[in-house]
Formats: structure tokens, sequence, C-alpha cells
């Protein structure tokens, strides 16, 4: 059996080897500003168009039935924030980049806060098993109903916008 040189023994030590998973992973490639900015701006976008669809379903489905009806606060919202949200999704769609910018920074905070506010309504009537009361597509098939929270409405949030 021909031997082994000592470097040749050193080269296939257990010591040395490691497992595949275990290998050092490059860093993430840091992300440029104009990426982080039209990253911002999606997302700020994304959340404003979900609350506009929201806005859009209230509107309809908790329209009073009557004048001596009251307004439900759902209904209330949908009329104060549906023109200014339409707004802001114009800005981000047609206004030029400064303007852009300036949305985001001034409403970043908020946007994100409406965002857990939907996921809250979302997941809470989830568990529930709750439906709107009057859902936007009633064509008799359950399952065309759509869940966007609780029935009972506990406060209204205010936004700056």
């Amino acid at each position: 059996m021909p031997r082994m040189s000592k470097k040749r023994k050193h080269e296939l030590s257990y010591e040395d080897w490691k497992p595949p998973g275990k290998a050092k992973k490059p860093k993430p490639r840091q992300k440029s500003p104009e990426e982080q900015f039209q990253e911002a701006k999606n997302r700020c976008f994304r959340i404003l168009a979900d609350y506009l669809h929201l806005l859009l379903a209230w509107r309809k489905d908790y329209v009073p039935h009557s004048p001596e009806e009251a307004f439900h606060p759902r209904f209330i919202e949908a009329l104060q924030k549906q023109a200014q949200v339409e707004y802001l999704l114009d800005v981000l769609l047609f206004g030029e980049t400064e303007e852009k910018a300036a949305l985001i920074t001034d409403y970043g905070k908020d946007v994100i806060q409406l965002e857990q506010r939907m996921a809250e309504l979302s997941e809470y009537g989830r568990q529930k098993g709750w439906e709107r009361e009057n859902p936007a597509t009633d064509s008799g098939n359950p399952s065309e109903k759509t869940m966007d929270g609780f029935v009972e409405v506990t406060e209204q949030m205010e936004l700056p916008f």
C-alpha cells in the first residue's frame, strides 16, 4: 500500500471538512436609493389601492336604505376618505418624482398604520366567521360573499389626509 505524505494526509483530514450548508453565504446586494424609493412607492400604492377598494365596497354595502336610517360609520368613512385616497393614488401614478417622495415621507407611517388596520379587520372577521351585512355580490351563491372584517365597528381611524 502506498504511503501518503504528511501534506496529503492533512488535505484529507476530517477537521477541514465542512458540511455543504455551512459555507459562508455572500451578503445580499445593497439596494440603491432608486430601488428603495421604487419599493416604497409601490408599497404605498398597493396599500392605498386596497384601501380605496375597501372604501368603494363600504360605500355600496353600508348605504342607508331609508332616510330615517342612521349612517353606518364605515359608510361615513368611505364618503370622507374616497376623494383623498384617489388624489394620493393620482400623485403616485402621475406626479413628479419630488411630489411622490414628499407623499411617501409625509404619509408613509400613516399608510403603514392603515395597512395594519386593514389586516386586523380582515383577520378578526375571518376568526369570527362574520360576513358583510350587505355583501356587494348577493347572487345567492355564498362562495361569492367576501369577508372584510366585522359587522360591529369599534372606532374609526383618523388619518391626517
